[in-house]
């Protein structure tokens, strides 16, 4: 852990960090408590022109004095081994600090500033004015996360979370912002043609969020955009295009075309067995028929399983968004792509109102299986050798399984994993057992005792025996 240089601190000019013994241990206690998270954190050119009875108390050890702080340029930035998780250049800060026994308050303003964080996007953004106003505290073993206000560039949030030993409840509301303005905020989409859409309109979104934290299946989520107003003026030269296999896939204000003329890898809607139809709908869009693109239900579920295992192991993407993701997205996992994927769903289903059909019939035929492998004619040759309207009950499960997963449950499959046999077994038992509780008479295939399954892959993958029911 290291800070590069430090100037003026308290009056004084030029300190240099390393060798200021009052500041140092401040530092290192503070920063210590980041270590699980950061192995290095790095401060450039940061200069303290103002700064008042600063003082930070933990267990007994004076950190830092509460007050106000005001700050020239800077850069920081949080090292983990090679990878930069996060740097923050900034022109100029502003922070007032109020601490007592039981609450922390800051009110936060940066201008100029310039982040690069993957998480977040690809490329840096850059924000004339981030501020925030925000209240820790906690009250009969209760705690409590107000933030009173987040703006970030004409953007502006006001969030609550409150947390007791049984239950985590969390409060936002997002002020009214027009339309046009969302375009310019989100300023750095890959597909540019989203900027030729003229709308109208504002949107004004409050929601409530609160969950068990004992249980999963325990929570509440209601999100209202009753106050919201949207005019949809014109599409203009709206125009996104990708070739996948040969295939050209384009989208524009008449639909979601398909030039398959130099192929016959395509495959309509009606050559899919209804049933495969089903089993994947089943898996990953429950609701497909039933959402405009964006499911709220399901985003409610996702959130309440995440927190509870403390980790991202389901998402929330819908058919339309997942089809929005591979033919017109990349593969990078971060805040802005998600957004991006948002916005081309929302237009596809809500301004172009492509049927639903034509939706499932693409993303049926691009879907990723395997590298190079799209599609679920391809995936059934590829792992089974067999043509679509050919696949066994169990390899249509099969294939939902390799959905969310395709490059690992490939190279799983090479080496037999254990992993993979015992979470393939447990996907596949879910699905017969909701099959069964939906009318499915599993006996016309063979599956009258799912205690004894195995599926046949091409020979040069194998035979991969499924363990027991339990």
């Amino acid at each position: 852990m290291r800070i590069l240089r430090h100037e003026q601190w308290g009056g004084k000019e030029s300190v240099n960090a390393e060798h200021d013994a009052n500041y140092i241990p401040r530092i290192h206690s503070l920063t210590s408590k980041l270590q699980p998270f950061f192995q290095e954190i790095i401060v450039e050119d940061f200069a303290i022109n103002g700064l008042h009875d600063f003082e930070l108390n933990h267990k007994g050890k004076t950190i830092f004095r509460p007050g106000l702080v005001v700050c020239s340029k800077s850069t920081i930035s949080l090292l983990k081994g090679e990878q930069n998780l996060l740097k923050i250049y900034f022109q100029g800060l502003d922070a007032k600090i109020e601490i007592d026994k039981s609450s922390i308050k800051m009110n936060t303003e940066l201008r100029g500033s310039d982040i690069s964080l993957h998480s977040l996007a690809n490329d840096n953004l850059e924000f004339d004015k981030i501020a925030f106003n925000i209240e820790v505290f906690e009250r009969n073993c209760v705690k409590n996360i107000d933030m009173k206000s987040l703006f970030v560039d004409g953007i502006n949030v006001m969030s609550n979370i409150t947390l007791n030993p049984d239950w985590l409840e969390l409060t936002f509301k997002l002020d009214r912002v027009d339309f046009a303005y969302i375009k310019v905020f989100f300023k750095n989409f890959i597909n540019r043609s989203i900027y030729d859409i003229d709308v109208g309109g504002f949107l004004e979104v409050s929601g409530r969020y609160k969950l068990s934290r004992s249980s999963p299946d325990q929570y509440q989520f209601d999100i209202d955009f009753a106050d919201s107003e949207f005019e949809l003026i014109s599409l203009n030269s709206f125009k996104m295009s990708r070739s996948i296999n040969s295939i050209n896939y384009t989208l524009n204000e008449f639909g979601l075309h398909v030039d398959d003329r130099y192929t016959d890898t395509f495959l309509t809607f009606e050559r899919y067995p209804v049933l495969l139809t089903r089993v994947v709908m089943m898996c990953e869009d429950p609701s497909f028929y039933f959402h405009n693109g964006i499911d709220i239900e399901n985003i409610g579920f996702a959130l309440a399983t995440n927190i509870h295992l403390k980790k991202i192991a389901r998402g929330a993407s819908t058919i339309t968004m997942q089809l929005s993701r591979n033919l017109f997205l990349n593969q990078n996992r971060n805040f802005y792509r998600k957004i991006e994927e948002v916005f081309i769903s929302l237009i596809m289903e809500n301004l172009i109102c492509v049927p639903k059909e034509k939706i499932f019939e693409v993303y049926l035929n691009i879907i990723e299986f395997a590298p190079d492998i799209r599609g679920v004619k391809e995936a059934s040759n590829f792992y089974f050798g067999k043509s679509v309207s050919e696949l066994k009950l169990i390899e249509m499960i099969t294939l939902t399984y390799i959905i969310p997963r395709p490059k690992h449950f490939f190279e799983a499959l090479k080496i037999k994993s254990p992993i993979l046999t015992v979470n393939l077994s447990k996907h596949v038992h879910s699905v017969l057992h909701r099959l069964k509780q939906q009318g499915i008479d599993l006996d016309k295939f063979g599956l009258w005792n799912d205690n004894n399954l195995e599926i046949e892959f091409t020979s040069d993958l194998g035979v991969l025996r499924l363990l027991r029911n339990t």
